[in-house]
């Protein structure tokens, strides 16, 4: 692949957790190394921190995401006001792709400060569309949906698109067209994909206050003339963050959690109601009720349920087009204090 790699310098991914806190200062907490050939072998950066405490530091331990990052660190004590170094290195071996890797370093004092390490490792023996599947005109990326998994509200997560050019022409991207979310930080540079070369897309995702299940569509508005508008999809599953001054009472309490309709005939349009109780002493919120089919509505997509009642949540599954042993499941979000994820099942055998 005769590709180059040019990152955008976007925004501050990684934060150092140990600065204004512990007193250990790094020089930088994140490095992205561009693009390693497979074949060059093994690369490595070290990472620089002065000890700001008032008492002698050393690392007792580096303890890396991967089994391809392998570190040294200062095992002898670093006096106050002294300088010290961490070096991590990455083997590319058989790892074509981009990629991000982080490793843990633990302090004499307790400390423990996040390393973060990107870049993308290119194979003369591997074809780009192996490596970047997904194809949207003469652009080409690794995914066009980016799934942040289980994050806490109101919590801050970055994540990366890597986007190559095959063309050979610059692709533009028109930032007053393009769509981004309120929830999502990204900086596009110059606004332009370079012909015959990779952008590393940076961005932050901000999760919201409320729980839930969060789909985001990201639309940006090029000079593709193949296919102008570059569809992305960031989604998460939120959930309530630990909050000790404001803890929740909420409980909540399901009178089943399985509708099984048995054999029914294709094109029935079935219901279900589901009672949900709130034995908890302070209000029950399901903010967020999230079936994983099309095929299936919610008469409501959020409840409000005082302590010691009890509220109705009716589920219409329409089987057109369906046959077969078929489950669909419902997702509640709420701020309960026994599970802020609970599930709704539907079973049914469509002839």
């Amino acid at each position: 692949m005769k590709f180059y790699y040019l990152p955008f310098i976007l925004l501050l991914l990684f934060s150092n957790l140990s600065i204004g806190q512990s007193a250990i200062e790094f020089n930088m907490n994140s490095y992205d190394f561009g693009t390693i050939p497979e074949e060059a072998g093994k690369v490595s950066i070290d990472f620089n921190f002065t000890n700001l405490t008032k008492d002698s530091i050393k690392v007792i331990k580096v303890t890396p995401s991967c089994g391809c990052i392998a570190s040294v660190g200062a095992k002898h004590y670093i006096q106050p006001n002294e300088e010290g170094q961490v070096t991590l290195t990455y083997n590319p071996l058989n790892r074509p792709g981009t990629f991000t890797k982080e490793a843990s370093v633990h302090f004499s004092n307790g400390n423990v400060v996040d390393l973060h390490l990107a870049g993308f490792v290119t194979s003369a023996d591997i074809p780009l569309a192996k490596v970047l599947p997904h194809q949207s005109g003469v652009l080409r990326f690794k995914t066009a949906r980016v799934n942040l998994g289980n994050l806490p509200t109101k919590s801050i997560q970055s994540f990366t698109i890597l986007v190559a050019n095959e063309s050979e022409q610059t692709i533009v991207v028109d930032k007053e067209k393009s769509y981004i979310p309120a929830h999502i930080e990204m900086d596009l540079g110059n606004y332009e994909f370079q012909a015959k070369q990779f952008t590393l897309i940076r961005g932050i995702y901000n999760a919201p206050s409320n729980a839930g299940y969060n789909d985001h569509a990201i639309q940006l508005y090029t000079s593709d003339s193949l296919e102008i508008i570059k569809k992305f999809e960031v989604v998460a599953n939120i959930y309530p963050s630990a909050d000790q001054n404001t803890p929740s009472l909420a409980r909540i309490s399901l009178d089943k959690s399985v509708e099984d309709f048995g054999k029914v005939n294709e094109g029935e349009k079935l219901t279900a109601t589901f009672e949900v109780t709130n034995q908890g002493s302070s209000e029950l919120i399901i903010s967020s009720i999230v079936p994983n089919c099309a095929c299936i509505s919610v008469a409501s997509k959020e409840l409000v349920i005082k302590p010691a009642t009890s509220k109705t949540i009716e589920i219409t599954y329409d089987t057109s087009l369906i046959t077969g042993k078929q489950v669909k499941v419902i997702h509640l979000y709420s701020n309960a204090e026994n599970g802020y994820l609970h599930q709704l099942v539907l079973r049914a055998e469509i002839k």
